[in-house]
């Protein structure tokens, strides 16, 4: 019986390691989710209620690492939808955890504060994009301002039985509480200057788009948008124009934000050097739903750019239009062509450098 029960729990040990880098859809996945509910169990029986909360983030750090190795468009949506649900459910054991005692309470909030942050700085890690993914961005950005809801809300409930002296000192002290708002103040700024680092990223291309000649004459460019049998095109300046005004959008956004991020910087500091703990902690939560809304509109602007160059792409690509790509590496690539009689050929690189390079060729 020993033997036979010591095959058994190796090969499900190997089944567990072997299944460990599956994603959604691939044959090991299930064993994986198998093993997940498994462990969730174990920690439901035998755990706290912090040892479940962090097994449950554990799992949703390990649907963030699914996401960015995701291969496919499904893949990529159920790793985002599942790690949704993980962050909903540790703000329902934070709940929970309330109604058994304040410690309780506490407890499970430093852990989901922690590892909400954690979360949030691994998702925003992916280098790059896939085509893949693009269309999953909003989404994407929707999850991040649910994550960052549910680090904040961890915050009040410790700033609450602080202020309300139901712990003491040996739970958490008021300097803890103090670095920790400090800590995701300076987070958020620093959040909110990668957002500008891609809404630059956005401007700088469509600027590319609208390429200009040498004698700065702004050429016309327009771009092919392709049928879906691929039959005909409708030479349009539409996708361009649309862009480029989601762009100027998100340009004025990001200034208004920064605008009140600096200032709101200033406000939370002072409440905090007041001990108005849950004064700087509403400040902070006003700024990170402004920060929230400023990404989704980047993210849409980014969208829009990245569909004016997948379009140029696919028409050089079906023959419709005359033009070359290079692409250097982790670069964003400009293709531009042809408005009237005149065939323009454009080869444009926006190197990591952000240097940019154009060539005009004209002929009959």
């Amino acid at each position: 019986v020993f033997l036979v029960g010591a095959v058994a729990v190796s090969s499900w040990i190997a089944s567990v390691s072997a299944s460990s880098d599956s994603l959604p859809g691939e044959i090991m996945y299930g064993v994986k989710m198998a093993n997940e509910s498994t462990e969730l169990l174990v920690a439901n029986m035998v755990g706290s209620k912090k040892d479940q909360v962090s097994m449950i983030l554990k799992h949703a750090s390990r649907r963030v690492d699914e996401y960015q190795r995701s291969e496919s468009d499904e893949q990529a949506t159920k790793s985002i939808e599942s790690l949704k649900k993980k962050i909903e459910s540790s703000s329902r054991s934070l709940d929970e955890a309330e109604k058994k005692s304040p410690k309780d309470a506490v407890a499970v909030a430093k852990v989901i504060e922690e590892k909400t942050e954690e979360i949030l700085v691994s998702l925003s890690e992916e280098e790059s994009v896939t085509g893949v993914k693009t269309s999953l961005q909003n989404n994407v950005t929707s999850v991040e301002g649910l994550i960052q809801d549910a680090g904040i809300k961890a915050m009040e409930m410790i700033v609450k039985k602080v202020e309300q002296k139901e712990v003491g000192e040996d739970v958490i002290t008021t300097d803890e509480v103090k670095k920790t708002i400090t800590k995701r103040l300076d987070q958020l700024v620093s959040d909110v200057f990668k957002i500008e680092e891609t809404n630059n990223t956005s401007s700088s291309t469509i600027n590319i788009v609208k390429l200009e000649t040498a004698s700065s004459t702004e050429v016309a460019v327009d771009i092919a948008l392709l049928s879906s049998n691929m039959s005909a095109a409708a030479v349009t300046t539409s996708t361009m124009i649309a862009a480029s005004q989601k762009v100027d959008e998100a340009t004025k956004k990001v200034t208004e934000t920064n605008q009140k991020v600096e200032a709101g910087k200033a406000t939370v500091t002072g409440l905090i050097e007041q001990n108005n703990l849950s004064g700087a902690l509403s400040k902070l939560k006003e700024l990170s739903e402004v920060k929230t809304e400023t990404q989704l509109v980047v993210t849409e602007a980014s969208d829009a750019v990245n569909q004016v160059v997948q379009d140029g792409k696919d028409a050089i690509a079906a023959g419709l239009i005359s033009g070359s790509v290079i692409i250097s590496p982790s670069s964003t690539i400009g293709i531009l062509i042809a408005p009237s009689s005149t065939m323009i050929v454009a080869t444009t690189i926006l190197s990591a450098s952000s240097s940019t390079t154009g060539v005009i060729k004209t002929g009959q």
